[in-house]
């Protein structure tokens, strides 16, 4: 009996303290995570201009680059020891592709450079946000890389050459030649219903390497095809179109084309 009374008292005793527990356990679980931080306007391009400024003239003084309302310098009022420049691809473009916290107010941006011939370059530059703007600290610094995650499985089977006799080909050929030649009859290839301008400068060349392909439903089939194209100069590129294939009344033709490649499902 003394054993249950002791029991009782202990329980009543602890109300109020597990009942401040619960409270604080269920305040935390719906406590919402904080939104990530994300840097001010102008942190990311002046990062890029920090970037561009340092590879194309060479060492820059940062207080050249203080604040972003200074406009980027020309070339020749650069005065940069030709020795000491890194040898580099020549930049075409630049673009931040992380902001990392530094701290308050500040970011480690990181910049990819490509380069005339093609190569691709990673640089680390610090900005600090200021009451005037957006403000460069030290050199931009040459670093690897940044890995990508890997790649998600694509929905489609491995790609092969086309063969004539498959209708499937002979529409995304017939389609593709319209929309990138600017032949016109876009539409002998489509749906009634969807519409595809024709490319806005024609290529003079088009040639269908590749398709790769993977049955959606009965009727619909998603493709990627893959092109050679060729300009008037006489360059070439591949490309890469992902489609979507109907099958209607016995006849193949474009559905849509899809903004971006078809993916396996992750899901049960």
């Amino acid at each position: 009996m003394r054993i249950l009374q002791l029991g009782l008292w202990i329980a009543v005793a602890a109300g109020p303290v597990l009942g401040v527990a619960a409270l604080v356990v269920a305040t935390s679980a719906g406590r919402q995570q904080p939104p990530p931080a994300v840097p001010g306007v102008g942190v990311t391009s002046m990062a890029e201009v920090a970037v561009l400024q340092h590879l194309v003239g060479g060492t820059v003084p940062p207080t050249r680059l203080q604040p972003v309302r200074q406009q980027l310098l020309p070339v020749h009022d650069v005065t940069a020891d030709a020795s000491t420049a890194l040898p580099g691809p020549g930049p075409v473009d630049v673009a931040a592709v992380t902001a990392t916290p530094a701290g308050p107010g500040r970011w480690g941006v990181t910049v990819l450079v490509l380069g005339r011939d093609a190569t691709v370059e990673a640089w680390q530059v610090t900005v600090a946000e200021t009451p005037g703007g957006p403000a460069v600290e030290g050199l931009p610094a040459l670093v690897p890389t940044p890995r990508a995650e890997a790649p998600a499985a694509l929905a489609l089977d491995a790609p092969r050459a086309p063969a004539s006799d498959d209708p499937l080909a002979a529409t995304v050929e017939g389609f593709l030649r319209a929309v990138l030649l600017g032949m016109g009859e876009v539409d002998r290839w489509t749906a009634v219903d969807v519409e595809v301008p024709v490319l806005d400068h024609p290529v003079a060349e088009m040639t269908l390497r590749r398709i790769a392909r993977n049955r959606v439903s009965t009727t619909s089939v998603a493709v990627l095809a893959e092109v050679e194209l060729r300009r008037a100069d006489g360059s070439a590129l591949l490309a890469q179109y992902p489609l979507l294939l109907a099958e209607r009344e016995g006849r193949i033709e474009v559905a849509r084309v899809l903004p971006a490649l078809p993916l396996a499902p992750t899901g049960p």
